[in-house]
């Protein structure tokens, strides 16, 4: 489990992230961004990755991509913008979808 602490000038300490522990392994995306990546599924088939914004001390979800795999073959690949609800699927993701991960966000984060 890891946690984050951000400097609070108004009381001159450091404060912990509320819920930062939620979100394993993120990884730094820009300034007070981050995106999480989370295994739902058996064999790490299914799982979320998700966009991440820290302010006021607390982490906001702003994205994510969520992949499903169902037992008929079929596969579920979904971004959702969480701030205006915007969602469609995705064609695919490559072999290496952790290097997918990691381009995604910082393009998504870089376009906006």
């Amino acid at each position: 489990m890891s946690y984050l602490y951000q400097w609070d000038e108004n009381n001159n300490l450091f404060k912990q992230i509320e819920k930062y522990e939620e979100f394993p392994e993120a990884k730094f995306v820009k300034r007070n961004m981050f995106y999480s990546y989370k295994a739902l599924g058996c064999a790490d088939a299914d799982w979320i990755s998700e966009l991440l914004l820290i302010k006021d001390f607390k982490v906001y979800i702003l994205a994510s991509i969520e992949v499903q795999n169902y037992s008929d073959g079929m596969r579920s690949i979904t971004f959702e913008n969480k701030i205006d609800g915007e969602v469609y699927n995705l064609e695919s993701i490559p072999e290496n979808k952790f290097e997918y991960i990691d381009s995604f966000w910082q393009v998504y984060v870089r376009n906006r």
